[in-house]
């Protein structure tokens, strides 16, 4: 991530912020996990205690090259199937965010631009 000197004196600027969140659009991740999870509020994620058995599949859609890699542990090649059903649902609208969250970002950076040019009009 973009490192921004975040001191009472320096604020980031808006275009900093945006290319910040950019940089953390690059790759979608997709986890369905089954373990028992505990919430840790000092890092606000639910996570696991090490030694315990976890399954899950994840996904990481890249945005870059639009490639999709998705791992499993072997129950879900069978046992849980309904889970994984339910998991490749999650990667389609996964897809859709993405497509979604890239007309977002063309209308913001055309509007920036727009505005650029009317205030350069203006000063002219």
């Amino acid at each position: 991530m973009t490192n921004i000197a975040k001191n009472k004196e320096q604020k980031p600027s808006f275009m900093e912020k945006m290319l910040e969140g950019l940089e953390g659009l690059e790759t979608l991740k997709i986890r369905t996990i089954v373990a028992e999870l505990k919430y840790d509020a000092t890092t606000k994620n639910y996570v696991h205690d090490d030694g315990q058995s976890v399954e899950g599949i994840i996904s990481e859609i890249h945005l870059a090259t639009g490639d999709i890699d998705t791992r499993m542990t072997e129950k879900f090649t069978g046992d849980y199937e309904a889970l994984r059903e339910y998991h490749q649902m999650k990667e389609e609208k996964g897809q859709e965010i993405i497509r979604k969250n890239i007309e977002l970002i063309q209308e913001i950076v055309k509007t920036i631009i727009d505005l650029g040019d009317k205030i350069k009009n203006q000063n002219t």
